[in-house]
């Protein structure tokens, strides 16, 4: 029986916040202009020119001791937002060829089938789950060989007829072969424009 590993404790390093290499603020009192990387994604912006953090967000603990440098890993860091920069939006063409790479790695090589929910072990395993232990699959996990013509993204996820079917037999979701071609055929035309998700 393997031994369990010893967890190491965290070496605690104690730096007098007056030595401390850039300016810690606490929760609340961070001056006009300087934000997370989190919260310039939730303004739709990127860091853009920002070479690194300019400040320190303290976490909570470290508001009990204001004499010390906060150095815990949930610590924020602060960027400008001025020398923030739009988000880059990716093009049609770059959609369409993630989309297909993606489509790959959940498409298994021996049965042909793609899988809605999960990228397969193409490199450990080399095939799906169902084609190694050699059991079939639920039909609600993977889109059926009449729609493979699909196969490059469109709809990326399953839509709610496809989801929602539940036999009373096993319990799990399932559906006629006919409803999911007919339910991806219908959906699978390319929207306009850039995505929204």
């Amino acid at each position: 029986m393997p031994r369990t590993r010893r967890k190491r404790r965290r070496e605690v390093v104690r730096v007098p916040r007056t030595d401390a290499l850039l300016p810690e603020y606490d929760r609340g009192t961070v001056p006009e202009g300087l934000v997370t990387r989190r919260a310039l994604r939730d303004m739709g912006l990127s860091p853009g020119d920002n070479r690194g953090p300019v400040a320190i967000l303290r976490c909570r603990l470290c508001a009990t001791r204001p004499n010390w440098s906060c150095r815990h890993p949930t610590r924020g860091f602060l960027l400008r937002v001025d020398l923030a920069g739009p988000k880059r939006i990716p093009t049609l063409a770059q959609e369409l060829s993630l989309d297909r790479a993606v489509a790959a790695r959940r498409t298994c090589p021996k049965c042909s089938r793609r899988y809605y929910y999960y990228c397969l072990p193409l490199r450990t395993m080399g095939s799906c789950d169902p084609c190694a232990q050699g059991y079939e699959p639920t039909i609600g996990t993977y889109i059926h060989a009449a729609s493979r013509r699909f196969r490059t993204g469109w709809p990326r996820f399953p839509t709610r007829e496809l989801q929602g079917r539940e036999t009373a037999s096993s319990g799990r979701p399932a559906m006629m072969a006919a409803t999911a071609s007919a339910a991806l055929s219908s959906s699978c035309s390319r929207p306009s424009g850039n995505r929204t998700w």
